[in-house]
C-alpha cells in the first residue's frame, strides 16, 4: 500500500505536494480538539474517541510524510514549543489506538533522524527505505538538550530505577521481551544506566552503553584508536560514580577492567597510562586491581 501511495505522490508537482502538506498539517492540529462527529452514521467499527483520534492522526501523518518525503517535527506541530516532545506524545496516542500488529506496521514504515537546528533540537520523519538497517544511534547530547559534540562536564540522573519500574508497568509483549533482556543491566550496573559522558567532537553516551560496547563489540570492527577512546570514556564515567559511593561502583569497575585486560595490548599508551594512574590514585581505598592481570 505504501509503495503504491508513494508512486502516486512522486508523480505530483512539487508545489502541489507542498500545498497539501500545509493543508494536512492544519487538519492535524485542528482535529486534536474536535469532539463532534460530523458523520455519525459512518462507523465501520465502534471505537473509543481517543482511538478514533489516534488512528486518524497517524494516517494523516503517513500522508504528510508521503507528500513531504522528509518532514520535521517542527513542521508537523508548528504550534508546539517542543516539537520533539509533541512527536513522542502523539506516538503514545497512536500506539494506544492500535493493536501490536498495527503498531508494528506503522512504526517499521518510518525512519526518524535526530538533529539540531537554530532553535535547538528537532527530528525529521521519513519513510523507511526497503533495505534500511537498524535505527540511527542516539546521542545523549540531543536527548538531554545539550549542544552537539559539546564535550563539557558529564551529568547523571538519580531516577534510573524508575526507568526499570516503568518498563514493568506497560507490560506489552514486545516491551516485556526488551525489559527481560535489560534486567541484568539494571540489576548489576544500576546507576551506570543514567551516568552520561560527553566527548568533544563526538556523541555523548551512558556508562552502561559504553561498558556493553566494550564487552560485546567485534574487535575486528574497531580500530585501536576507537577502542582507546571508548575505554577512556568509560573510565571517565566510572570516575563520575565515585562521589556517590554507589553500590554499583565495584560491578562497573569489574566490567571495565575485564574489557581492559582483554584489550590492553591494543590500547594507545596514553590510555594505558590513564588506567594505571586511576588504579594507583583512585582505587586504592576500595579495591586492589592490577593492570598486570
Amino acid at each position: 500500500m505504501l509503495r503504491y501511495a508513494r508512486s502516486l505522490t512522486e508523480s505530483m508537482p512539487e508545489n502541489e505536494r507542498r500545498r497539501l502538506v500545509r493543508l494536512l498539517v492544519q487538519v492535524l492540529g485542528q482535529h486534536e480538539t474536535r469532539t463532534a462527529d460530523q458523520l455519525p452514521g459512518y462507523q465501520p467499527a465502534l471505537l473509543r474517541t481517543t482511538s478514533r483520534h489516534g488512528l486518524y492522526g497517524s494516517n494523516l501523518v503517513l500522508v504528510i510524510v508521503l507528500l513531504a518525503r522528509h518532514c520535521p517535527a517542527s513542521v508537523l506541530f508548528p504550534e508546539s514549543d517542543d516539537p520533539v516532545t509533541a512527536w513522542h506524545r502523539h506516538c503514545l496516542l497512536w500506539r494506544s489506538a492500535m493493536d501490536e500488529s498495527q503498531w508494528t506496521d506503522f512504526a517499521v514504515s518510518l525512519h526518524v533522524h535526530h538533529y539540531w537546528n537554530s532553535d535547538g533540537r528537532d527530528l525529521s520523519v521519513s519513510l523507511r527505505p526497503d533495505a534500511a538497517g537498524p535505527p540511527e544511534p542516539l546521542d545523549m547530547n540531543w536527548l538531554f538538550r545539550y549542544p552537539r559534540a559539546h564535550g563539557g562536564s558529564g551529568w547523571s540522573r538519580s531516577y534510573w530505577e524508575d526507568l526499570w519500574l516503568k518498563m514493568a508497568i506497560s507490560g506489552g509483549t514486545n516491551d516485556s521481551v526488551l525489559r527481560h533482556s535489560l534486567d541484568p543491566v539494571f540489576r548489576w550496573l544500576g546507576q551506570a544506566v543514567a551516568v552520561f559522558t560527553p566527548v568533544e567532537g563526538a556523541p555523548a553516551s551512558s556508562l552502561a552503553h559504553d561498558l556493553l560496547e566494550l564487552l560485546l563489540a567485534d574487535r575486528e570492527a574497531v580500530t585501536d584508536e576507537q577502542l582507546g577512546d571508548l575505554h577512556m570514556r568509560a573510565l571517565r564515567g566510572v570516575r563520575m560514580m565515585f562521589p556517590t559511593a554507589s553500590t554499583y561502583l565495584i560491578r562497573t569497575m569489574d566490567a571495565l577492567f575485564t574489557a581492559f585486560s582483554r584489550d590492553r595490548e591494543r590500547l594507545p599508551e596514553a590510555t594505558s597510562d590513564a588506567f594505571g594512574a586511576f588504579l594507583r590514585n583512585d582505587t586504592a581505598p576500595c579495591c586492589s586491581v592490577s593492570t598486570k592481570g
